[in-house]
This record gives structure tokens, sequence and C-alpha cells, in this order.
């Protein structure tokens, strides 16, 4: 695989073959019908890769066979390791994302009987001063997109992504780092890229996903985490004046870690600022997330 380095400085497996070992037509049949194109019939995961390992990898398997299951797929683990262990030896720090779909299958909405998955695993550079966000903070924008509710896939990391494209298409601007996302019923529910926690009084809020949103990984851990802790945590509806109110406000995902949120503009208007604080800090130092930039 040393010669198969593209152009974003990563690399890619098909099934656990290389692009470049499949014929054109194999490739095609492998992609052009398949099930993730046409209906985004599938799940994925984005994860950091560090010092030649990817991140938790035990944690986000057992995450990508719990989406998996909840669209009705077996997702093949071990096989799915493995690869993403070639490649991270490979690309020894950045991303990797793994993406596991359907398939190909006979024309229409019902599900094949066949479990011949496709599995492509992509490794790139990570992206720029990841760490100086974690350090600093970041700007965000509370974006005009709102999701939709759709319980019956609410939480799961599925392949359509539709509204989160539009959302970060709202601003250019490289002083904003994410956008915040509200639902329909103008709940706040995550970050474009990310899960959201406030902290009030000491109290670490984080939204209820039971209708929309992605419940990632490091929102699992977090949790998990502030558990052993005994720091009080609820999952629970919240609001913008919930988010203008709190004391403190983070986002996080598998890539990133946590970025504390310093400042949110919601139509070119100003609605909080907030200051780095301690729990923010606390749990930062409790993830443990490797630097990246």
């Amino acid at each position: 695989m040393g010669n198969s380095v593209p152009d974003n400085n990563g690399y890619c497996l098909i099934n656990g073959d290389e692009p470049s070992e499949l014929s054109s037509s194999d490739l095609a049949g492998r992609l052009v019908h398949d099930r993730g194109l046409h209906y985004a019939d599938g799940v994925f995961r984005t994860v950091a890769v560090f010092d030649h390992q990817v991140v938790d990898l035990e944690g986000q398997l057992a995450k990508l066979a719990q989406d998996g299951q909840r669209l009705r797929m077996v997702v093949p683990i071990d096989r799915i390791y493995a690869e993403a262990m070639q490649l991270a030896q490979l690309q020894g720090q950045g991303v990797l994302k793994i993406i596991l779909t359907r398939g190909t299958g006979p024309r229409g909405y019902a599900i094949p009987e066949h479990k011949h998955y496709h599995r492509i695993l992509i490794t790139s550079s990570a992206p720029p001063d990841l760490e100086k966000r974690a350090i600093e903070g970041i700007h965000t924008v509370l974006c005009d997109t709102v999701l939709g509710h759709a319980p019956v896939t609410a939480g799961i990391k599925h392949l359509n992504r539709v509204e989160h494209v539009l959302a970060r298409s709202e601003w250019q601007s490289s002083d904003i780092s994410e956008g915040l996302l509200l639902d329909i019923a103008s709940q706040l529910i995550s970050g474009v890229q990310s899960n959201l926690f406030l902290v009030k009084e000491d109290v670490v809020l984080t939204p209820l996903l039971l209708r929309c949103g992605v419940s990632g990984r490091v929102r699992e851990r977090i949790l998990s985490y502030t558990q052993c802790e005994s720091i009080q945590t609820r999952e629970t509806n919240l609001v913008v004046d919930d988010l203008v109110n709190a004391d403190e406000v983070f986002v996080c995902n598998s890539l990133i870690g946590i970025w504390p949120v310093i400042q949110c503009e919601s139509q070119g208007r100003l609605i909080g600022q907030w200051g780095i604080g301690t729990l923010t800090r606390k749990l930062q130092a409790m993830l443990d997330h490797p630097r990246l930039s």
C-alpha cells in the first residue's frame, strides 16, 4: 500500500482491497449500485489516529455495531478492526473514517436477504488548529437549518447527513468553528459535527436525543465519566434560553475531543458569551484526548 497515497494524504480500503488493485468494472460494480449511495443505507464512524493507533477503537466499533443493529445490519467487527489497524499503521496520525453500507442488491427498498456489506475505510490528515481551539475555545453560530424528527433512527450515525451539510453551508468565516442545531420543536440538539453540553450551577446538561441527533462515542464517555466522578448530569430538553444562561458550554466528538464554546451568534447578532470553566477543563483532562495538531 506504500504507493497508494491519494491527494488527501491518506489511504483507502474497499472490502479490504486497495482501489488501485480493483478493475474499473469491479469498482463500479461495488459502488455504483451500492445501497449507501442510493438510500443512505449504512452507518459510519469518524475517529482519530494517533501514534499509529486508532483512538478508542474497541469503543468506536461497539458503537458502530449498536448503530448497525438498529438498521438490522450485522457489523463484521473483526474485519473492520484488522483493516482499521492496517491503515492506522500506515497513516500514523490523522483521521480514519469507517463506512459500512448494506452493499448492492435488487432495485427497491426491500432489504436484500444477503449480508454482503461494503466496508470502506479512508484515512486523511487531521484538520489544523485542533489543539488551539481546545485550549482557547471556539466561536459558534446558531444555524437556521433545523433537524426534522426521525425517532426510528434518532441517535444513530447513519449515512444521511444532508441536514448537516445544509447547516454547514450557512457560514464561510474561518472565525466560526461550529454551528449549533435546533430541531423543528426549537429544542437544542447538537453541533453540526459534534455533541453539545451546557454547565449550569455545576450541573452538566446535554440534550435528549430521542427524536433526532447523533449519540456520539465521546458523549457516551463523558456521561460515563461524570457518573463515576459523581458529577450531577442530566440528559434533558434544552432551549436557546438554556444556552444563553449557561455558565459553561462545550462541544465534543471523537476527533476534536472537547472544544469550549466562548461565543455564539445568530443572524449576525451576538446571543451568548462564556468563559472556559473548571468543569470543562476537568472533563478535557479526564478525556485525555490526544493532540493531533
